[in-house]
C-alpha cells in the first residue's frame, strides 16, 4: 500500500502526515475543509503533562514517555526544515498543593521518576514563596515542580508540521470538503476497502485512509457505514494582558491547580483555563458563563 489519504489537519493529522513523509515511496495526501489547526487544536493550551502525571507504567505512561523524548528531537528538526520558530515554555510546571495529606503519594512518585531518569521536586510553602513569589495563598501547603514537562503552542506546531510535510512531498489540500468514499469488495469476504475519496477538489485514489477529523469524523464514519460517535467536550479559557508580568524574574513556569492553568505567554500576556463542559441531554453543548 503506497497511497495514503489523511483527513483532518489538526495536530494529530499533521503529525501523522509528517512522520509518514519520512518513509520513501509513499504518496500522502492531507485534506482539511479549513486551514490547518483551526479546530480543537487551535483551542488547545498545549500543556504537556507527562512526568507530573500519576501514570507510571503501561501504555498510558509509555505514550507520554515516548512523546516527551520525541519533542526533544522534533522541535529542532522542524525549525531546521522550515525556518519557523516554535514557542516552547521549558520552565516546567508548578502544581499547587492545598493539602498536606497527599505528600506521601507524591514522594513515592518522585522516587519512581528518579529511577526513570526524571526529576520531580516537592516544594514546601517556603520554597514555593521563594521560587514563585507571585503566588499568594495562605491555604497552600506547597507545590510539586516538574522541570521536564513543557508547553508548546499547538497552532504554530501544527503549522510547522504541515510546512515540513509539504516540503517532504505531502500533497496538502485545504479548504476542501470530503463528500463521499468509493469502496471495493475484498475478494472472499463481506468486507469492503475504501479505495477513493470524493471531495470538492475531485477524486483521490487511496490504499489506506486515516481519519483525524475530530468531531467531524462522526459524519465521515457514517458515510463509510462504520459509524463512530465522537462527542465534543467544551473548554473555555481566557487570554489576558497585564500592565506588567506577574513574575519578578525570568522563571516563568506554568501554574496549575484544581485542573486550571495559568500559562505565561510573551510579554505580560497569559492564558487562564480551561473549563471542562459536556453535552446536555439534547446533545447540545453551550458555554456556561458561570463556569468561566
Amino acid at each position: 500500500m503506497t497511497k495514503i489519504v489523511i483527513i483532518g489537519a489538526g495536530i494529530v493529522g499533521a503529525t501523522i502526515a509528517y512522520e509518514l513523509s519520512a518513509i520513501a515511496g509513499l504518496e500522502i495526501t492531507l485534506i482539511d475543509e479549513k486551514k490547518p489547526g483551526q479546530g480543537a487544536t487551535g483551542a488547545a493550551l498545549g500543556i504537556l503533562m507527562g512526568i507530573i502525571s500519576h501514570k507510571t507504567k503501561g501504555r498510558a505512561w509509555k505514550l507520554r514517555q515516548e512523546s516527551l523524548k520525541r519533542y526533544e528531537t522534533l522541535l529542532p528538526e522542524l525549525e531546521s526544515l522550515t525556518g519557523l520558530t516554535i514557542p516552547c515554555n521549558r520552565d516546567g510546571i508548578v502544581l499547587l498543593r492545598s493539602s498536606a495529606e497527599d505528600e506521601e503519594n507524591w514522594r513515592k512518585l518522585a522516587q519512581i521518576r528518579q529511577e526513570q531518569g526524571y526529576c520531580l521536586e516537592i516544594w514546601d510553602k517556603e520554597t514555593l514563596n521563594q521560587k514563585c513569589p507571585q503566588v499568594a495563598g495562605e491555604h497552600l501547603q506547597g507545590a510539586i515542580y516538574s522541570p521536564s514537562d513543557h508547553q508548546i503552542n499547538p497552532a504554530l506546531l501544527t503549522e510547522s508540521l504541515v510546512d515540513a510535510a509539504a516540503r517532504r512531498g505531502v500533497k496538502c489540500q485545504f479548504g476542501v470538503k470530503v463528500e463521499n468514499f468509493g469502496k471495493t469488495e475484498l475478494q472472499g469476504s463481506n468486507l469492503r476497502q475504501c479505495t477513493q475519496v470524493y471531495s470538492s477538489n475531485g477524486i483521490e485514489e487511496t490504499d489506506f485512509l486515516i481519519l483525524c477529523a475530530g468531531i467531524g469524523a462522526t459524519a465521515l464514519t457514517e458515510t463509510l457505514t462504520h459509524p463512530v460517535e465522537i462527542r465534543p467536550v467544551l473548554g473555555q479559557a481566557l487570554q489576558i494582558k497585564l500592565t506588567q508580568p506577574l513574575e519578578s524574574s525570568d522563571f516563568k513556569p506554568i501554574l496549575t491547580g484544581n485542573d486550571l492553568h495559568i500559562l505565561p505567554l510573551a510579554g505580560a500576556e497569559y492564558w487562564i483555563g480551561a473549563t471542562v463542559e459536556f453535552m446536555d441531554e439534547k446533545g447540545e453543548i453551550i458555554a456556561d458563563t458561570a463556569l468561566l
